[in-house]
């Protein structure tokens, strides 16, 4: 016979398992991250980013040209327009 597992103390809920239960935290939004291995500032038009040019939060950005964006902590409106535009696709959904 298979085991059979509960997640109550009881075979019958009570009140405190069903507060319990309520109580789990959301899943947080996915937000945009940049892949380094796979970032070449060489591919954005005068080594400027296209993902942080397209970023309204400026969540990515480019302390100067030719060089890969970072990100700040803020939360990401979770658009992913900037996925769409980087020539190497090196913006993932996490």
């Amino acid at each position: 016979m298979p085991a059979v597992f509960t997640i109550w103390s009881s075979p019958i809920p009570t009140q405190s398992d069903q507060i319990l239960v309520s109580a789990k935290k959301p899943m947080p939004k996915p937000k945009a991250y940049v892949d380094y291995n796979k970032c070449d500032p060489y591919l954005c038009h005068d080594g400027i980013c296209a993902a942080a040019e397209e970023c309204e939060l400026r969540i990515l950005y480019q302390d100067t040209p030719y060089e890969p964006p970072e990100t700040t902590s803020a939360p990401c409106k979770g658009c992913f327009k900037c996925m769409l535009v980087c020539p190497a696709k090196a913006i993932v959904k996490m």
